[in-house]
């Protein structure tokens, strides 16, 4: 949607409307939320069906949100067409998905070279509620890593974030 924005011109507007950065995130956030939270739903359904704690999945939604925000603008901030942000997109979600699945392959004190990555304890979070204990924190602590490492990127990333959108 942001590329989009920025290709329709729909982003000067929005540039020079009231509303701000924060709003604009904050209603893309909660839009992108919906639609996970339904997707999710209706795939673990399909899956699992009555096997996994619903409540914790949606909780274990809402620890994260704030990864896919943080996606959603890093690509939509540097990208300037729908084809760009298909290569960066690619790229991305190569080292985001791929770098805490090896996480499988090797052993659990070697671990500690992943906690920097929100996506890392994403991860664990969901990997808690769907496998069960595997040793080290457990849900309610990798998500509430996930949620804090994700927010801080989000924080540090936002003014420059805001310039590249040109929104106030």
């Amino acid at each position: 949607n942001i590329i989009e924005d920025k290709e329709s011109k729909a982003m000067r507007a929005l540039g020079v409307s009231p509303l701000s950065m924060l709003e604009m995130t904050i209603a893309r956030g909660l839009f992108a939320l919906g639609i996970s939270l339904i997707m999710v739903l209706i795939s673990t359904t399909l899956l699992l069906g009555t096997q996994i704690n619903y409540g914790l999945l949606i909780i274990g939604i809402f620890f994260s949100i704030a990864l896919p925000i943080l996606s959603g603008y890093v690509i939509g901030g540097v990208a300037d067409s729908q084809l760009k942000a298909i290569a960066i997109l690619k790229f991305y979600f190569l080292v985001y998905l791929t770098l805490p699945i090896i996480t499988i392959f090797i052993p659990q004190k070697s671990h500690l070279f992943f906690y920097w990555l929100p996506n890392y304890w994403m991860w664990r979070t969901f990997e808690q509620l769907f496998i069960g204990d595997l040793g080290g924190p457990g849900f309610w602590l990798s998500g509430l890593i996930t949620l804090s490492s994700s927010l801080l990127l989000v924080v540090i990333t936002f003014p420059f974030l805001r310039k590249q959108l040109k929104l106030r």
